[in-house]
């Protein structure tokens, strides 16, 4: 962090008129990018005003100097604060004009004047970009999105297609992941060591272990043990807990459950509200009814239960561990341990029905 320096900043903060400016910029907004980079340097945010002296004169301290920015700046770095630093301790000169702001020896404040007037300097000029519009955004958004992906490379993550992949300022991957094109990856999720994201993936606030096969999958505040295979077409709720060793597969959807290690959900299948216990398997089509239309409510699944397909669990329930439940069954009450249950009618078989 830049706080080694013996320097502040302070942020004047900016609404440009038909823009939003919070929107953001590969996981930050402009301001949040700053204050990331600037770390303990920052040390105010003020209102833009007519009278800027006044306004940051109540956040001066007693560091040598201070460096006094637009909050538009989403691409500054603190390689470029450094050197802003470095350029005023080695000259005589009291005051600057940047392309985005101001710097000074914090001792001359009062002899300065914070206007066109002061001799301008100029750093890393793309640092400076004050994003004020819908072009400006769309550049620094590509700009960001190539500086972390770069960083990713150098860190060991692996990546066929750069300019194809989207992942957020605010994502950790790990060494040795591989991240193929098309696929978004934003917010707090985190990426184990060896895990591989294959295309089309939307994953928001995800933590997804080491190990792990994805493929196709829709994500959202969710979590992913180790050595998981999960995919394609698959959709992860809120609340959604997948252990280590699971496979989830094409077309299933799960929301607000726990998947216990090594249980498997291989299509065609909704969970919601659940707790499934370890090393279970549950058939195509099987569908948790979590909703009587006024409330949601829990079904909890044991060990080694084997669920056949096409079979509704209606909640409330309580499943015991080593329990069969014979395909096409709708559950509607509890099933004791090493029971099997069956919860259909019986067939029946109209002879001649059909007459040619």
């Amino acid at each position: 962090m830049c706080n080694k320096h013996n320097f502040s900043v302070i942020l004047i903060k900016n609404e440009p008129q038909n823009f939003k400016a919070d929107f953001p910029v590969c996981g930050r907004s402009c301001l949040e990018w700053m204050q990331f980079v600037c770390g303990e340097n920052l040390v105010g945010v003020v209102d833009a005003c007519d009278i800027l002296k006044q306004a940051i004169t109540p956040f001066l301290t007693d560091s040598l100097f201070t460096i006094v920015l637009n909050s538009l700046c989403p691409l500054i770095t603190r390689e470029t604060l450094v050197d802003v630093y470095e350029y005023l301790h080695s000259t005589k000169k009291n005051a600057i004009r940047l392309t985005a702001g101001y710097a000074f020896k914090t001792a001359e404040f009062s002899n300065v004047e914070l206007n066109a007037q002061l001799p301008a300097v100029f750093f890393n000029e793309e640092d400076f970009l004050i994003v004020c519009n819908s072009k400006m955004l769309a550049f620094a958004a590509s700009v960001q999105k190539t500086r972390i992906n770069n960083a990713l490379l150098q860190k060991g993550v692996v990546m066929p297609d750069p300019s194809a992949v989207y992942i957020d300022g605010t994502v950790e991957i790990q060494e040795g992941a591989v991240i193929y094109p098309g696929n978004y990856i934003y917010g707090q999720s985190v990426i184990g060591k060896n895990t591989v994201i294959y295309p089309n993936c939307i994953i928001k606030n995800t933590k997804i272990g080491a190990d792990c096969s994805i493929t196709s999958l829709h994500s959202e505040s969710a979590q992913i043990g180790n050595n998981a295979a999960v995919g394609p077409n698959v959709n992860l709720r809120p609340g959604a807990i997948i252990g280590d060793n699971t496979r989830i597969g094409n077309f299933v959807e799960i929301k607000n459950a726990k998947i216990g290690n090594g249980t498997k959900v291989a299509h065609l299948s909704y969970i919601g509200d659940a707790v499934l216990g370890e090393c279970c398997n549950v058939g195509c089509g099987t569908v948790f009814a979590n909703y009587n239309g006024k409330i949601k409510q829990r079904t909890t699944v044991g060990n080694r239960v084997f669920i056949g397909c096409n079979a509704n669990l209606v909640a409330p329930l309580n499943i015991g561990d080593d329990v069969l439940i014979a395909a096409g069954s709708t559950v509607t009450k509890d099933i004791p341990s090493n029971a099997m249950a069956i919860a259909r009618p019986k067939q029946e078989n109209k002879e001649n029905y059909i007459k040619k």
